[in-house]
């Protein structure tokens, strides 16, 4: 058998969540024996003389590939990079990461009106919804389905849940090493987030509960297309930029706890490799956190963005305090979250899964 992957980004350049996904599922099918080419935008030099040039060679790409479709057995499309191959002449399965419409609306009042469009409109109703058309749906999430069949009717979103690589991601041991190694103190309260520094993600929220907790040490883990962080002069903040991938494990461990304010995920995969690494993590009702959450002892770390903000941050100070001095309930949290991710995230359980979703077995 032979299969064909059509994404954004060549996967062995850029090393961005979806680009590691797309990894993922190479390493899935070969290991299952069957070939697999990925088709992406820097193959090709069309753009459709679209004003909207990354929406014009998507859909370029498209119909690039549907000159060759005939090559493969079935073809898998990354969220709306599948655009332009309409319709499918073989078998074909659409994978969403994320619903942006929701996302827009999660988001509203902070990004731009022209942005805001161009979310719902062309990333959403065009491009996600043209390319559920004919293929089988697969969501990264419960939530992801939800607003599929909330936004675009679908009504046959099948689910594959993430999966991380317990193996990689594991507590690691010393600390008083690890803080060496990245001059982070060593007898510090140490709080990660990673992530784009951008608003989106809750960098607004971070930073105030960053100013009113001087007495703790900060490592902010920021990704690419982050916006200009304020906080590096910072007396108790580290930054760190573009950490390796295979480094985030060293970085976890050597921390205490993860604030990951974000506004919207589509499945939020640091929260899961966090736990998987002993971090008690604070996370908002986005994405698998919505699931995980619901329960304790992780719902006492949940943040809820519907409350006004001064007591969404009081409450998280409060329990930030908690967590540094209560060690038994910490290490209660930290234990459940290894357990909660070795039982149901592991590579093995998600390869499985989405084996079964590609009909392979």
């Amino acid at each position: 058998m032979k299969a064909a992957i059509i994404t954004a980004f060549d996967p062995y350049v850029f090393k961005g969540g979806i680009e590691r996904y797309t990894l993922q599922l190479i390493r899935l099918l070969e290991g299952h024996g069957i070939g697999v080419d990925v088709y992406h935008t820097g193959l090709i030099d069309e753009d459709m003389g679209l004003k909207h040039k990354m929406l014009g060679k998507i859909y370029a790409l498209g119909r690039k590939f549907g000159e060759v479709e005939r090559n493969y057995d079935f073809v898998i499309s990354n969220s709306f990079y599948g655009l332009g191959y309409f319709p499918p002449g073989i078998k074909a399965f659409n994978i969403y990461h994320s619903n942006h419409v929701t996302f827009d609306k999660s988001v509203e009042g902070i990004i731009s009106h022209i942005t805001s469009l161009e979310w719902t409109y062309l990333c959403g109703y065009l491009g996600e919804m043209v390319s559920g058309f004919d293929r089988i749906k697969i969501a990264v999430s419960d939530p992801v389905k939800e607003e599929l069949v909330r936004y675009y009717g679908f009504d046959d979103v099948r689910v594959v849940e993430s999966g991380v690589d317990t193996g990689l991601f594991k507590p690691i041991k010393p600390k008083t090493d690890l803080r060496k190694k990245y001059s982070i103190p060593v007898d510090a309260f140490v709080g990660i987030f990673v992530g784009r520094w951008h608003k989106t993600k809750g960098s607004d929220i971070l930073e105030k509960i960053i100013q009113k907790t001087p007495d703790n040490h900060w490592l902010l883990v920021l990704g690419t297309g982050s916006d200009n962080c304020p906080l590096r002069q910072t007396k108790n903040v580290t930054i760190l930029d573009e950490v390796p991938y295979e480094e985030m494990p060293l970085i976890y461990s050597l921390s205490d706890f993860m604030f990951f304010p974000s506004r919207y995920e589509g499945f939020g995969l640091v929260i899961l490799e966090a736990m998987a690494c002993g971090l008690p993590t604070f996370a908002g009702d986005v994405g698998i956190a919505r699931k995980i959450y619901k329960s304790e002892p992780f719902s006492e770390l949940k943040l809820d963005f519907s409350i006004d903000e001064k007591y969404l941050i009081y409450g998280s100070l409060k329990r930030i305090y908690s967590l540094r001095t209560d060690t038994e309930w910490k290490n209660k949290i930290s234990e459940e979250g290894r357990r909660l991710v070795e039982e149901n995230y592991t590579m093995n359980i998600w390869q499985t899964k989405m084996l079964s979703a590609l009909d392979l077995i």
